[in-house]
């Protein structure tokens, strides 16, 4: 046993009835051992305090389960979904999809709850206490909404697979979604509209082509994402309205097509990049980082000598650890916008706002359908009966807007 330090308490937490344990290190990491006071929470908390006091990590709990058992725990549920959600989201441009991770973090903090408690035990109560113990951790009543979403999704597959009955899925369906105004979690913060003096005020801050980004994105009211993965392949340029194909967007998965229009004023920013392949993205952090050099070397108050020339190429790897990739993530253009605010000392906002600021504008101008065809955000059915005079107003707006 460790000298002058206290041994972890084997204690109950009251918000979900569980035994759990702080174990000292780490940043004081609390283990939940299940049930409190029943047999396996004693066991799993005398196999965390020997790992603890010989100085190892703390084993994860072994889960009872074999073909011949009917023992189907959370955490294995919570195992096995996670495995499926790598093949059924795929990935998109080699990186794994955004809702892959939304799902998995819902899960995580499924399995710190009950992480021993069999599925079919797993009823309606303890499905409210899990709504409870997220609005506690300070989420978003949307966010805790989604998140019980994604346990009746996981539990769903649970049933197709014939691992548990349906009978746990039905009762699950019983518990209603927190609504707003009664329930102790959080509203969520509405999305306003950027104000374009602080656009203007962030743009000198960040690099000439996230510079271009931006406004690329504030006339076309695009998501980062359709934004960042632009190619010349995908944007048709025969007529005065340009056509972009979006290969990488949100509806992909629901067999939506999306085109955004390009107007002339977006089309001259465009054109900057026409020197890049049909199959490069145009906004690349290569170009980036090239054009960052080339202004560090014309603001030299000292000649560009031989000698620094072959000490700067010695100096280059030639293969560095984080090399610049082919594009910008909706990660990296976010935090080079927040930071780009920072040093402008002007309010933080995201990307998202500019596209809530061209539909605000839109909306002013060319009423609810302008907006709704200009952004995408019409389903199958209302896209094919508006279908032709989307087509001609969305033509309208790239013409007059962007």
């Amino acid at each position: 046993m460790r000298r002058g330090v206290q041994v972890p308490k084997y204690r109950k937490h009251l918000r979900s009835g569980q035994a759990v344990v702080t174990v000292p290190g780490g940043g004081g990491r609390v283990v939940y051992l299940g049930p409190y006071n029943s047999p396996e929470s004693r066991t799993r908390y005398a196999e965390v305090l020997a790992a603890w006091a010989a100085g190892k990590a703390t084993p994860r709990p072994a889960v009872a389960f074999s073909p011949g058992s009917r023992s189907y725990t959370i955490g294995r549920l919570a195992l096995e979904y996670s495995r499926h959600l790598e093949t059924y989201f795929g990935a998109a441009f080699g990186k794994p999809s955004k809702q892959a991770a939304k799902e998995r973090s819902a899960l995580i903090r499924l399995v710190k709850l009950f992480e021993t408690v069999e599925v079919e035990e797993f009823g309606p109560k303890r499905l409210i206490e899990y709504q409870a113990a997220l609005a506690a951790e300070g989420l978003s009543r949307t966010t805790v909404s989604h998140s019980v979403g994604i346990v009746r999704r996981a539990v769903k597959w649970a049933v197709c697979q014939e691992k548990v009955g349906g009978g746990v899925l039905h009762a699950l369906a019983a518990v209603p979604p927190l609504k707003p105004g009664r329930s102790p979690a959080k509203e969520p913060k509405k999305i306003r509209p950027v104000s374009p003096e602080h656009v203007e005020r962030t743009l000198p801050f960040l690099s000439p082509v996230l510079r271009d980004a931006v406004k690329i994105q504030a006339l076309l009211g695009c998501r980062a994402d359709e934004l960042l993965s632009m190619r010349w392949c995908e944007i048709d340029r025969t007529g005065p309205i340009w056509r972009y194909a979006v290969s990488n967007h949100k509806n992909l998965w629901r067999g939506q097509t999306l085109i955004k229009r390009i107007g002339p004023k977006a089309q001259e920013i465009l054109a900057r990049y026409e020197g890049k392949g049909p199959e490069e993205f145009i906004f690349s952090p290569r170009d980036s980082i090239q054009e960052h050099r080339q202004r560090q070397r014309a603001d030299r108050k000292t000649p560009l000598w031989a000698s620094h020339k072959a000490r700067y190429a010695k100096q280059r790897k030639p293969k560095p650890k984080r090399a610049p990739g082919e594009r910008f993530t909706s990660e990296s253009y976010g935090r080079a916008i927040r930071r780009a605010a920072k040093n402008a000392s002007v309010p933080p906002w995201h990307s998202h706002q500019l596209r809530h600021g061209a539909a605000t504008e839109i909306r002013k101008r060319f009423g609810v359908e302008g907006a709704q065809v200009t952004l995408g955000h019409a389903r199958i059915d209302v896209t094919q009966r508006y279908a032709q005079q989307s087509e001609q107003l969305a033509d309208r707006i790239a013409a007059e807007v962007g």
